[in-house]
């Protein structure tokens, strides 16, 4: 697990779009992060725990015949 400390005013959006390219395991850091579900900003002192998350793109080849 990747362990971040926030910058003063960041939003945990922000920084899972950050670090993963995509919301969509928005509510998984924040099921990991819950002491942070109340707040909008962060403080400089916080902690953020991102879990190890492994992006499988699938791409579909498309064939003209």
């Amino acid at each position: 697990m990747k362990e971040l400390t926030a910058k003063n005013g960041e939003r945990l959006d922000e920084i899972v779009f950050r670090e993963y390219g995509t919301l969509d395991f928005f509510e998984k850091v924040l099921s990991e992060n819950q002491k942070l579900s109340k707040k909008i900003f962060l403080d400089e002192s916080d902690i953020i725990y991102l879990p190890e998350i492994m992006i499988v793109s699938s791409k579909k080849q498309e064939t003209l015949w």
